[in-house]
């Protein structure tokens, strides 16, 4: 048999079909062009090649796509446009990717996922003036940053990337570039500093008008409008006659764009008879604004095309008008709903009080008509007005689960008392999802109804409901909120039957982050009901709640600066803090336990011993604790009550591979003392069990997870047991699992 070895690796990366250029003055760009597919293990010649140009000095690159190109991943675009967000905190699905690295900025062109306009979302068709593309992923999402590095065509991409490049380069190098550089370049080079061109250059741009690409033709018809010479401008009034209606465009801004007065005498005729569409023309006036532009733009408002009337509305907006305000709010009325729209938000984001007025008055037309849209709903949430309320209530009838949320939510912002009150009367007829969106509205407006419907679904079928009526207890707080939580908790305790953990996790979490005077008890007390009748998911989330009020504790920050000496192993300061925790909190019991420790280990048992015995007598789940005591009184000459001690509390600490070791400690010294004391059989068979003892939690330690291999061969408290058979076995076999 015959075996083929196939490199997976140099089959993606000929899928890939990548072709690298650099273009622009001195290559400042790196053009990247990939004509196959890119997944995630070619995209790694993606970056090898652009680390190596960043490492040339390259800043700048360009990826595309061929328009035959396969349509990639929605992780991989977000790799690629998260690379130069800044504000966005490292993904770990890109774990897996490799790192690219850009020095100054990346752009995407000619995306394969990217639709036409035809297919895209309304509200980004409506902002008319954006020279980009506006990018949409194949989920629909989004991306603000993805709107910033994306364009829908390489020579737009490289335009706007060597943009800052010719603003800095001198006069040399911009000749040599329109001379000599890549035909991109040039593109780019005509659109941004075509200002700077000399007389001698004229010819140069000339011939490039007449180029077969009509990108590279219409950016050098629209440069001719920085020449000041009659050939100049009898070349751009040739080309407003042309058939071709882009070189018509190009020709018209290079008219709009110039500086010079020879060709701006045009301007006139331009706006009065357009070469282009009235649509391209009033986009090109706020580009390049002029007086008479704006009669043009005013009438356009009432033009019969309503596509040109929400232009001409945009347009007005960034250019002014005398009687901007009156002009906006007639469009109010118009017969179009989308011209409606737009003239009902560019109003409402003006900052004059007849706007204001006009918005506001209009705002409750929409509304007393049944209206709810996108549209008033991003006003109402904007100026939260609480005249509106009475309005939105009315909108609680509707049968649309979803707008009634939306209505809620808005009531939530904008309502009073008397509204939040309506809400709490009308809760029990709401759907589950308008229920809570009932009790977050109320929560965010500290209202004091909030408080009374949380008490009132504290006992709610629905785990959701009661989670928020808890939450919004504990952020109410107070005095008399306390006995209405642990009221719950004392009805559960009374039964002998298995608690719902759905029921009981919530309870307990509030309880502790309430942290009031009597909920340490109440939780310690059904920690000790839970353990007695084993309802095992119940106490392990109120051991999780007793965990998280220790947290909370006024020491707790005390005790983790005495943790870190400790580990550093700065015993001194060590017990410096702890003793500062156990005075600023005395039921600190986590302080008690590591002062124990510390204590054991500079071998002063009795204090050692009185730290841990208080540790215990406030935590008896604390197993620390509990084999610090046995460790100590094992030592102190009590091997049989160590151990008995050790071995009564066992069964709290079952699945805690900790304990289990400790506990083998306890066995240890235990062992060690007892070899101390003259042979006797009851002695010589204490030894025998306690070692074997010790060897089988040693041996259940490993399988719950103990990995700590230097510990258990130096641990001195296992002295006593390294000669025993079995003890090294034990060893390698935590060894093995390493």
């Amino acid at each position: 048999e015959k075996v083929a070895t196939v490199d997976l690796r140099a089959c993606s990366s000929n899928r890939l079909q990548l072709e690298v250029t650099r273009l622009g003055p001195e290559g400042a760009l790196g053009w990247l062009h990939i004509r196959g597919h890119l997944d995630s293990v070619n995209c790694a010649d993606l970056a090898t090649q652009m680390t190596a140009w960043n490492e040339a000095g390259v800043e700048r690159f360009v990826i595309s796509w061929d328009e035959k190109a396969v349509p990639f991943s929605e992780t991989l675009f977000d790799w690629l446009v998260e690379t130069m967000d800044e504000d966005t905190d490292p993904n770990p699905l890109f774990v897996h990717l490799p790192r690219l690295h850009v020095g100054r900025l990346l752009y995407l062109a000619a995306v394969p996922s990217l639709p036409n306009e035809d297919v895209l979302p309304q509200e980004l068709l409506d902002i008319p003036f954006r020279q980009g593309v506006i990018p949409f992923q194949q989920s629909g999402y989004i991306d603000p940053a993805a709107l910033r590095i994306m364009y829908p065509s390489v020579k737009e991409a490289v335009a706007s990337a060597l943009e800052d490049v010719f603003l800095v380069a001198s006069p040399s190098v911009v000749r040599q570039e329109l001379r000599f550089g890549h035909d991109y370049s040039k593109i780019a080079l005509l659109r941004t500093v075509a200002n700077q061109l000399q007389s001698e250059d004229f010819d140069t741009v000339v011939q490039l008008s007449e180029a077969d690409d009509p990108e590279m033709r219409s950016a050098a018809i629209e440069a001719l409008g920085q020449f000041d010479s009659a050939a100049a401008l009898s070349r751009i009034q040739l080309e407003l006659h042309s058939d071709d209606p882009q070189v018509r465009a190009a020709a018209t801004t290079a008219i709009m764009r110039s500086p010079h007065g020879r060709i701006q005498v045009l301007v006139d005729s331009v706006i009065s008879n357009p070469p282009i569409s009235k649509t391209q023309l009033v986009k090109l006036l706020v580009r390049y604004p002029h007086p008479k532009g704006v009669g043009l733009v005013e009438e356009c408002l009432t033009d019969e095309d309503a596509a040109l009337r929400v232009v001409a509305l945009h347009a007005l907006s960034v250019l002014g008008h005398p009687q901007l305000i009156s002009l906006i709010e007639d469009r109010l009325n118009d017969s179009n709903e989308k011209v409606r729209k737009v003239a009902f938000t560019l109003l409402s984001q003006r900052p004059e009080r007849e706007a204001e007025e006009a918005s506001l008055s209009y705002a409750k037309t929409l509304l007393n008509s049944g209206e709810l849209d996108e549209t008033l709903v991003a006003f109402l949430q904007r100026v939260r007005n609480p005249e509106f309320a009475p309005l939105l209530v009315k909108k609680l009838d509707t049968e649309n689960v979803e707008e009634q949320i939306m209505v809620i939510s808005l009531l939530g912002q904008t309502g009073d008392l008397e509204t939040n009150e309506i809400l709490a009367r009308r809760f029990k007829d709401f759907e589950l999802e308008a229920k809570q969106a009932v009790l977050s509205a109320l929560q965010e407006q500290h209202s004091p109804v909030a408080r009374e419907l949380a008490v009132a679904n504290i006992n709610n079928q629905e785990s959701t409901l009661r989670g928020m009526s808890l939450n919004i207890l504990v952020a109410e707080g107070g005095p008399e909120v306390e006995p209405i939580i642990l009221k719950q908790l004392k009805a559960i305790q009374k039964s002998n039957d298995p608690p719902d953990s759905e029921y009981v996790n919530p309870l307990v979490d509030a309880i502790a982050r309430l942290n009031g005077s009597k909920s340490k008890k109440a939780l310690a007390e059904f920690r000790d009901h839970c353990f007695a009748h084993q309802f095992e998911e119940c106490l392990a989330s109120t051991l999780d709640a007793l965990q998280l009020q220790m947290q909370l504790s006024p020491g707790w920050n005390a005790a983790q600066t005495g943790l870190y000496h400790w580990r550093q192993n700065s015993n001194e300061n060590a017990i410096r803090y702890f003793e500062l925790a156990t005075h600023i909190d005395p039921e600190l019991g986590f302080a008690y336990s590591v002062l124990g420790n510390i204590y054991l280990k500079q071998e002063d048992l009795e204090k050692s011993l009185e730290s841990f015995q208080r540790g215990y007598e406030l935590n008896p789940f604390d197993g620390q604790a509990v084999t610090g005591i046995g460790i100590v009184e094992a030592r102190q000459g009590k091997p049989e009550e160590a151990v008995e001690f050790t071995l009564a509390a066992a069964d709290r600490f079952k699945e805690d591979d900790i304990f289990a070791y400790n506990t083998a400690c306890v066995y240890g010294r235990a062992v060690e003392n007892l070899r101390t004391q003259p042979e006797s059989p009851r002695r010589d068979e204490l030894i025998d069990k306690y070692t074997q003892g010790a060897l089988k939690d040693l041996d259940r330690s490993i399988e719950l997870g103990f990995a700590d291999v230097e510990l258990m061969r130096d641990d001195p408290d296992l002295h006593a047991l390294r000669e025993a058979p079995g003890f090294e076995v034990l060893v390698q076999k935590l060894m093995s699992q390493q």
